[in-house]
Parts: C-alpha cells; sequence; structure tokens
C-alpha cells in the first residue's frame, strides 16, 4: 500500500465460525519521511570503489607499456614489470598494492614525481601450465586515512613461462618419440628394402609408429590449444 493522505483508515472484516462477521476500523497516523543527507548513491557507483589511471611496463622490454586484451593486462610468468597508479583523488596520500600469495610479489617504490603516481616493482611467479586470470588490489588512502580508503583492481591475464609447455611436451612426449626414432631406424637400415621404397612406398597403416617421432611438437600443440579454449570459456 502507498500512503497518499496524512492519515490511514483501515477496516478490518472477519467471518468466525457460525457465520459472525466481525469488523474493525483502525485510523493509523502517516508520519511524513524524514529527508536524508547528503548525497545519494549512484547505481554501479559505489562509493569505496577508485577508479584510477594504471599503467604497466615490461621491465624485459626496455619498459615498454603493457596494453589491455580482453580487459586484462597480460604478464608472463617469470617476468618483472612496474606498475605505476595515477589515483584520481587529489587528496590521496598513499596507496598500498597487495601481493598475490604464490603468483605475484610485489615491491613499493613509493610516489614517482615524473611518473605522477605511485610505483610499484612485481615479480611474477607464475609457474602454472594453464592461463589464468587474477587480480591486484590495491588500497587508496585519502588524508592520511581520516577520511576513510577507497579500493581499486587491476585485472591480469597470468601466461606461462616461455619454456613451460615445451618441458610439459618433452615430459609426456619423450617416451613416445623414442619408438618412433627407433621405428624410423629400423625401416632405413633394413637391407631388404632400398630408400626408394621405404619412403615411395610409405603405408600409415603399417609405419604408423614413425609418427610417434612427432609426438613433442604435437603435445606442445594440443597443449596450447586446450589452453587457450579453457581460458576463452572462463572469462
Amino acid at each position: 500500500m502507498v500512503a497518499a493522505s496524512d492519515d490511514l483508515e483501515l477496516t478490518l472484516t472477519a467471518t468466525v465460525g457460525d457465520g459472525t462477521r466481525l469488523t474493525l476500523q483502525k485510523r493509523i497516523p502517516v508520519r511524513k519521511v524524514d529527508r536524508r543527507g547528503g548525497d545519494r548513491f549512484r547505481f554501479l557507483e559505489p562509493d569505496r570503489l577508485s577508479t584510477d589511471q594504471i599503467v604497466i611496463r615490461d621491465k624485459n622490454r626496455r619498459n615498454d607499456p603493457i596494453g589491455l586484451a580482453r580487459s586484462a593486462y597480460p604478464l608472463y610468468g617469470g617476468g618483472s614489470y612496474l606498475v605505476v597508479i595515477r589515483p584520481q583523488q587529489a587528496d590521496a596520500t598513499k596507496i598500498e598494492l597487495q601481493d598475490v600469495p604464490g603468483a605475484i610479489f610485489v615491491r613499493e617504490y613509493g610516489y614517482d614525481k615524473e611518473d605522477g603516481g605511485w610505483k610499484f616493482e612485481i615479480d611474477v611467479l607464475f609457474n602454472e601450465l594453464l592461463i589464468r586470470s587474477e587480480r591486484l588490489i590495491y588500497r587508496v588512502i585519502i588524508k592520511d586515512g581520516k577520511e576513510g580508503r577507497l579500493t581499486g583492481e587491476i585485472h591480469l591475464t597470468l601466461i606461462p613461462p616461455a619454456l613451460k609447455r615445451w618441458k610439459f611436451a618433452i615430459a609426456v612426449g619423450v617416451a613416445a618419440t623414442v619408438q618412433g626414432a627407433a621405428a624410423l631406424t629400423r625401416l632405413v637400415l633394413n637391407p631388404d628394402v632400398s630408400a626408394e621404397e621405404v619412403f615411395g612406398n610409405f603405408s600409415l597403416t603399417q609405419q604408423y609408429p614413425v609418427l610417434l617421432l612427432f609426438s613433442i611438437p604435437l603435445v606442445w600443440l594440443a597443449t596450447t590449444v586446450f589452453d587457450r579454449l579453457q581460458y576463452r570459456l572462463r572469462s
């Protein structure tokens, strides 16, 4: 019900077991709503969320800036990066960037006048096989903390080190590769078959063990394709 008058008149009617009808009338005074002070909450703009300018540079590539890919910064395992956070609040006095246990280690440099923001160096310790999404959480302290603090997020895409998939492919496919090399050696060194006959009359149904020689690159390719697919499905 919406009260549109100063007082609200309620009439309640009930019927008991023998058919008798009872009626009750009651007047309820409607008070005026006290107006709240301060700014109203704006949808999708919470007061404690900070939106700042973020710059990430690759230390291994002459501090080249890293661009966003699918709304996240791609970082490689084993790499070192510089993170500059330029707060939008003019009264910000400090920024605290949190570690990601087991994945990212943060070192603080403090405020940098040349970059116009707080600078951090991060080491990516990520050494898993598949790509993973992660977030760096930071806090913006305003006026020495007297007026509270704001929270911000930096979305990242953690990519395995360059050699991680090759090591996995070698570990998985080395046995099959040895079998393929042995099959190829027996086929080539067979005194009853010439080299022209080997390659000219190659039959996949009979000499299929030779294909095991390519197990390592095939495992690497399958792992890479699966990794990209699972990351797209999860994100």
